[in-house]
């Protein structure tokens, strides 16, 4: 079925599907799209987030994360796969999450094959999810790719180059969310709006399915010429001297059964074929086995996986509280500490007003005692005028108006314009 082409695309679902090994920061990055309420187991290993983020609406579908010898197992390959169905009609990009840091030739390889299981057209619809970008610390991240293993620069390529880098630490960091979603909004307009089909993945797993089939037959011609050689080999009995017809005889039935097949069962023995199958029976039977320790083991190992996560998530989301608790105390700290600051910048204001109110007062102070002493000066200069006109007065009782007029004009100069 060939897939509509958008033109201006409005992108108003974006489908997003989650690949990563085990302890990659997969989970994290994909926490940043989900909410409380959207979040819903639908495999028990795949689990499926819708939310809406910049007016988009967005469906993350978070696969199981693998490690080196679990991608050995078909069924941890097929629960990732489901990844694909839980995006119908399928995924617009395939995040493939890989932590920064140095990486070995195994994870390299680890990766490789992951993209083999959706083939080379998924390539077209992948973006690199570089996280712990906090890691990077001084460095840039085109530094850090000169530093780590050389075939990482061929999976960028294979992704034609498109990357993103999170740092998980800034989770509250909303702008490096809509930066990952506009480069792939941008990847989805070059795609002229088309995802990856199941057809593609069918087309793919048929691909696989047959070379499977190839490798097992191949596998079963080489175990049986190995086993023919073994038996070859064993019932080469030296034909000496004293060796009987008997002998000889059962010398050619080993080396060809399907002649006188009967006699070793008329003798009570088991023909070559039928020891060849029983010892592939309890090679079977081992190999049964071992496999079901295995997995045994590798379930144990994994649930111990999830404690430990789930463990170090109750003591990140305690540390979390605690360090949110921490902050709003040091916001009431530095509230109140404001509140102080603008109570002695008042204060210094008041006293400020009170200093200069107190040197007011000292100078109308000053100025008052100035007055005083004027005032009795005056006093002083009138009372001396007085007592001059009542001396005049007793000595002259007849004192004429221009004597008083004269006495007037002495006592209005030196008293009352006198400074």
């Amino acid at each position: 079925m060939q897939q509509p082409v958008h033109r201006g695309l409005k992108m108003e679902e974006l489908r997003i599907v989650l690949l990563g090994k085990t302890g990659a920061g997969k989970s994290s990055a994909g926490k940043l799209f989900y909410t409380a309420a959207s979040l819903q187991r639908v495999t028990q290993t795949c689990s499926k987030s819708t939310s809406t983020v910049d007016g988009h609406k967005i469906i993350v579908v978070d696969t199981p994360g693998w490690t080196d010898l679990s991608l050995k197992e078909d069924k941890t390959i097929m629960e990732i796969a489901k990844g694909t169905d839980l995006t119908d009609p399928g995924p617009h990009v395939f995040l493939l999450v890989i932590p920064i840091g140095r990486l070995t030739t195994k994870e390299i390889n680890t990766v490789q094959q992951i993209l083999e299981v959706f083939g080379e057209e998924a390539s077209k619809y992948t973006m690199v999810l570089f996280t712990r970008g906090d890691d990077l610390k001084e460095k840039t991240f085109e530094e850090n790719l000169e530093d780590t293993h050389p075939d990482l620069k061929k999976i960028l390529d294979l992704c034609e180059g498109r990357y993103h880098v999170f740092n998980n630490k800034d989770k509250d960091n909303h702008k490096q969310v809509s930066d990952l979603l506009e480069k792939i909004k941008l990847m989805v307009e070059r795609n002229e709006g088309k995802y990856y089909t199941k057809v593609m993945y069918q087309k793919m797993a048929d691909k696989l399915e047959e070379r499977h089939k190839t490798d097992v037959n191949e596998g079963r011609v080489k175990s049986y010429l190995q086993e023919d050689g073994e038996q070859e080999q064993s019932t080469a009995i030296p034909n000496d001297q004293n060796t009987n017809e008997e002998d000889n005889y059962m010398v050619h039935i080993a080396k060809f059964p399907s002649e006188k097949s009967n006699f070793g069962k008329f003798h009570g023995e088991k023909s070559c074929d039928e020891k060849s199958s029983c010892r592939r029976e309890s090679q079977n039977k081992e190999l049964h086995s071992m496999e079901l320790k295995w997995q045994k083991k590798e379930a144990e190992l994994q649930k111990t996986i999830e404690r430990k996560e789930m463990t170090w998530l109750k003591e990140k989301n305690g540390l979390e509280k605690e360090i949110q608790q921490l902050g709003m105390k040091l916001r009431e700290k530095k509230a109140e500490l404001e509140k102080v600051k603008q109570e002695l910048q008042v204060q210094q204001i008041k006293a400020g007003t009170l200093e200069q109110q107190k040197k007011e007062n000292e100078r109308f102070r000053r100025e008052n005692d100035e007055n005083k002493k004027k005032m009795k000066q005056k006093s002083a200069a009138l009372q001396r005028h007085c007592d001059e006109f009542e001396r005049m007065v007793n000595m002259n009782k007849q004192t004429d108006a221009k004597t008083l007029q004269k006495f007037l004009s002495q006592l209005k100069k030196d008293v009352l314009h006198s400074k």
